[in-house]
């Protein structure tokens, strides 16, 4: 069988809504690994943002800041910083409506006092800023927001030729596909699947080696590019509509049954 390069996505995909990894699969990207494929994360988190207990199992590359930030063997192949200007323009609009943001760049995420309780699982290395001025020489890659109230279309409107807003799909963080009172922030241009690319182009495959795992908005071009795209059960329905394929829930084994039906485990 041809090597495959795999993606997953971290939240609902590698991590169930109880924030455990089921041990079948650990086992299942174990035996990947065995077999010679080569597995990725694929998120939207920022590095800093990446649990250990998900470091440690040991990933050839990752896709992070969903497609800001790129490496390959611990080595950066491909970066995209948002302007700070616009980081601060969208900052006011956002906050005027009572939201609440992080900002990820690679080493760090930045919140305000008042936001750290809802941004505390995110990052080991959160750091307290009183002002987003603060920010200026920051190389921010990615927005997370959440507490919004208004007109979520008028601010992307008014950003839209250099922001996307996507909702969020993170448990307690969102209770329908159209609710956008949380989400993520991304730079236009930026997206998993442009990652993915980066690695497939670093590497001279083609992207018909590459599979995918997700399960919410953010995954959708990835899972489009993807030679086999995967929807956890517990994606969003959106998601589900664009997938090859639909397994099982994170917390039941979604992502070792997916495998093991492919042959590759």
């Amino acid at each position: 069988m041809d090597k495959k390069l795999i993606f997953f996505d971290i939240d609902g995909t590698l991590i169930d809504e109880r924030g455990m990894v089921a041990e079948s699969t650990v086992y299942a990207l174990g035996e990947l690994k065995e077999r010679g494929h080569q597995i990725f994360l694929a998120s939207g988190r920022s590095k800093c943002g990446v649990p250990a207990k998900i470091d440690d199992i040991g990933f050839s590359g990752m896709v992070l800041a969903n497609g800001a930030f790129v490496e390959y063997e611990g080595k950066e192949i491909y970066r995209d910083i948002m302007n700070i200007q616009m980081v601060f323009g969208i900052t006011e609009e956002m906050e005027s409506k009572g939201a609440y943001l992080m900002y990820a760049t690679r080493d760090a995420c930045f919140v305000r006092k008042e936001a750290t309780k809802y941004f505390q699982t995110f990052s080991d290395n959160t750091v307290v800023i009183e002002h987003h001025k603060e920010l200026a020489t920051e190389d921010i890659e990615n927005i997370d927001y959440c507490n919004f109230h208004g007109d979520i279309n008028e601010i992307a409107e008014q950003f839209a030729s250099y922001y996307k807003i996507i909702p969020s799909s993170l448990p307690g963080k969102q209770t329908a596909d159209s609710n956008m009172s949380s989400g993520e922030i991304l730079k236009c241009g930026v997206s998993k699947a442009i990652g993915i690319e980066q690695i497939v182009k670093h590497l001279g495959k083609s992207r018909d080696a590459v599979i995918s795992f997700g399960d919410g908005h953010n995954d959708i071009e990835m899972i489009q590019y993807s030679n086999i795209g995967i929807a956890m059960g517990n994606a969003v329905d959106t998601l589900k509509h664009h997938a090859d394929r639909v397994t099982h829930n994170a917390s039941d084994g979604g992502v070792y049954k997916s495998l093991k039906e492919l042959g590759l485990i």
